[in-house]
């Protein structure tokens, strides 16, 4: 089974809701090198559902079964990954009754992982303050020309994720 990293990143940490530039970068080896894919944009939500919508949006181009490895700061996205399983099952429900928060985020990165081992891990990644940078050299290039492309992407070689 081959092994990806994912190293998911967000320009705030600060839990309530709000815009914010998130990005992540995909990483593998192929034929002994590595290979990465970095994307980055916007999200609207609490940092939490930031987080989770940059991992679906990553998992979503996984094209074959893989051990992953999901690093972000989000200590309490990261911890919670290993209940998905028992969270599907209670209908993403709490003892309460009442749906967990992000309940549509939850289960599209169940949907997304069922044919992978997803292991997360909290704190800062190696790619942490390269990201960072990215996104705030991403926000000035914006406001210089003008665009409203808050997307960037740099592709190097096929891995275990696709092409795009």
């Amino acid at each position: 089974m081959r092994w990806v990293n994912i190293y998911i990143e967000t320009d705030s940490t600060v839990l309530k809701e709000a815009i914010r530039r998130t990005g992540y970068v995909m990483e593998c080896l192929v034929h002994g090198e590595a290979v990465t894919r970095e994307t980055f944009g916007t999200k609207t939500g609490t940092y939490n559902a930031a987080v989770l919508q940059t991992m679906a949006e990553a998992l979503g181009r996984m094209k074959e079964p893989c051990e992953i490895h999901i690093y972000s700061r989000n200590v309490y996205v990261m911890n919670m990954l290993q209940y998905l399983p028992e969270w599907e099952q209670e209908g993403y429900r709490l003892k309460s009754g009442e749906l967990r928060k992000n309940t549509s985020e939850w289960q599209a990165i169940r949907r997304l992982s069922t044919q992978h081992l997803l292991v997360g891990e909290a704190g800062e990644h190696p790619y942490s303050e390269w990201m960072i940078a990215q996104m705030a050299h991403l926000v000035s290039e914006h406001e210089t020309d003008g665009s409203d492309n808050k997307n960037g992407t740099s592709d190097n070689k096929t891995g275990g994720f696709d092409n795009k």
